[in-house]
C-alpha cells in the first residue's frame, strides 16, 4: 500500500482529509468508527460507526469542529506513516528510513494495541502512552522543578464520567533515550491520573512532540523516528 493525504494541525489535533471530510489521526484510539459504510482507508476492515458510546458526533462537539470520525490502531498499526505537519503531507506505506531521533515503541497487551514510550520527566522515569489525539501531554505525578507555568485550558479524555476539563497547563522538559525536549503539559484530574496508573502509566506523550517535526511512526517495527 502507498498513500497520500493531506494532514494539518488544528487547535492542538491532527487531521487527515479523505474525500472532503477531516478524519482525526489518533494512535490513542483502539480502532477507528466514523460515518462510513466502510473503513474510509482501507475496505477490508472491519468498520462501526461507534466506538463504545462514541461516535464521530460526540467527536465533534469536543473538539469543536465536524469531521467524519476516527483513524485508530486498527489501521495504523498495519502499516508505516510518515507525517509532515510543516508541508501538510501524511503517506502510508512500506517504511521509510532516515537520520532521526528513534523511540522505541511497546504495545503491551492491557492497552489493545496501544503505542507507550520511556520517557523521564524530573526524577520520574517510565511508561507513557503515545496519543496523537491528545492536544496536551500528561505526567500523573506533581510538575517538575524548572517547569514554566501557563494557562488554563479546556481538554477532555472521551471514556472519562467527566469527560470535559479544565486543567492548569506548564511547560516541561522531557528526556527520552538520546535526547531532550519541552512539552506542554496538563495536570491530570483524578480519574484520569486513575485510568493511567491502573495501566501501569506515567502519563500521555502528547501530538506536541511531532507536531512542529517530520516523523516516522512504525508500529510494525515498533519504532518511532522524529527529525532532529
Amino acid at each position: 500500500m502507498h498513500l497520500r493525504l493531506p494532514i494539518e494541525l488544528h487547535a492542538g489535533h491532527p487531521y487527515l482529509t479523505i474525500d472532503a471530510r477531516r478524519w482525526v489521526l489518533d494512535t490513542g484510539a483502539p480502532m477507528s468508527f466514523g460515518e462510513t459504510a466502510g473503513h474510509p482507508l482501507e475496505a477490508s476492515l472491519p468498520f462501526v460507526r461507534k466506538h463504545g458510546e462514541i461516535d464521530a458526533e460526540v467527536v465533534s462537539r469536543h473538539l469543536g469542529a465536524p469531521v467524519a470520525g476516527v483513524i485508530g490502531g486498527d489501521f495504523l498499526n498495519r502499516h508505516d506513516h510518515h507525517l509532515d505537519f510543516t508541508s501538510g503531507l501524511y503517506e502510508a506505506g512500506d517504511g521509510w528510513d532516515s537520520s532521526s531521533h528513534e523511540h522505541a515503541l511497546e504495545f503491551p497487551v492491557q492497552l489493545q494495541g496501544l503505542p507507550t514510550l520511556k520517557a523521564r520527566i524530573g526524577e520520574d522515569e517510565g511508561d507513557f502512552l503515545f496519543d496523537t489525539g491528545a492536544q496536551l501531554s500528561y505526567h500523573v505525578g506533581r510538575p517538575p522543578a524548572g517547569h514554566v507555568a501557563g494557562e488554563e485550558i479546556w481538554d477532555f479524555w472521551l471514556g472519562l464520567a467527566d469527560t470535559r476539563f479544565r486543567t492548569p497547563t506548564y511547560e516541561a522538559e522531557v528526556c527520552f533515550a538520546d535526547y531532550a525536549t519541552t512539552l506542554r503539559f496538563g495536570e491530570p484530574p483524578d480519574g484520569l491520573r486513575q485510568f493511567l496508573l491502573g495501566l501501569g502509566l506515567r502519563g500521555v506523550i502528547g501530538i506536541d512532540l511531532i507536531a512542529r517535526h517530520v516523523s516516522w511512526y512504525a508500529p510494525r517495527r515498533r519504532s518511532l523516528q522524529i527529525s532532529r
